[in-house]
């Protein structure tokens, strides 16, 4: 499971951001968020953008590692998992 952490938005100034989760040892809990734009169902997990994301009706957002795989071809880089803010 990746969690994201606040940090600051590289893109938006005085926005902080989540999006670069990063895979975690231990056990992460989900859980129901609650109304929409209140937090993420994932325990510990950062969202910077409430307006648009979190609440019990949005989904986790799941990648595989071969669509990563193929899109570090593309990129011709390596692509670690949580690159694009899956969960």
């Amino acid at each position: 499971m990746n969690v994201g952490r606040r940090a600051p938005n590289p893109y938006k100034e005085g926005v902080d951001t989540g999006i670069d989760k990063v895979a975690q040892d231990a056990t992460v809990a989900v859980r129901d968020p609650g109304p929409e734009g209140a937090a993420s169902g994932v325990v510990g997990d950062f969202i910077g953008d409430l307006a648009h994301h979190g609440g019990s009706d949005q989904a986790l957002y799941a990648f595989q590692r071969e669509d990563l795989d193929a899109w570090s071809l593309r990129l011709g880089r390596p692509l670690r998992n949580g690159f694009f803010g899956e969960t």
